[in-house]
């Protein structure tokens, strides 16, 4: 599967005074507990150990966030943050699995990390063209 890196619009630094966008791997992914489902951007992440989501997607898919089994994940500046994980399946364009998936109060953003997607599928990121391909592993 090829996808497109996503451009967001980006306002200049003084580290980078030029820039007006950045490019991340995002993709739409499908996650569903029970007859709940809900479609999330994630970042296709490959310095994240798991694959961790925000808590209020909990909300949607009628997870309790404190049910889980607790963790915690040291997070940029080295501070450790509460994770709760969860089993769900989720669905990588159309590749159905079960994951064993972190949810936390501390990220905005979803993650597709080494554990539950690295694991599942080979990713190859081409960033001068802008695009990646992730391809299934014969072993989900």
């Amino acid at each position: 599967m090829k996808f497109s890196y996503r451009k967001y619009p980006s306002g200049p630094s003084e580290a980078f005074p030029d820039r007006k966008h950045r490019h991340l791997p995002h993709i739409s992914i499908k996650i569903k507990n029970g007859d709940k489902e809900c479609w999330v951007r994630a970042l296709v992440d490959s310095g994240a150990e798991n694959c961790n989501f925000p808590a209020d997607i909990c909300l949607s898919l009628g997870i309790d966030l404190k049910t889980g089994k607790h963790d915690q994940i040291i997070g940029v500046g080295n501070r450790p943050f509460d994770v709760y994980f969860h089993w769900v399946d989720m669905e990588v364009g159309g590749y159905p699995m079960k994951v064993y998936a972190g949810f936390t109060e501390h990220i905005p953003i979803a993650l597709l990390g080494q554990e539950g997607f690295f694991d599942k599928f080979d990713v190859r990121f081409n960033y001068r063209k802008k695009q990646f391909i992730i391809t299934p592993n014969e072993e989900k």
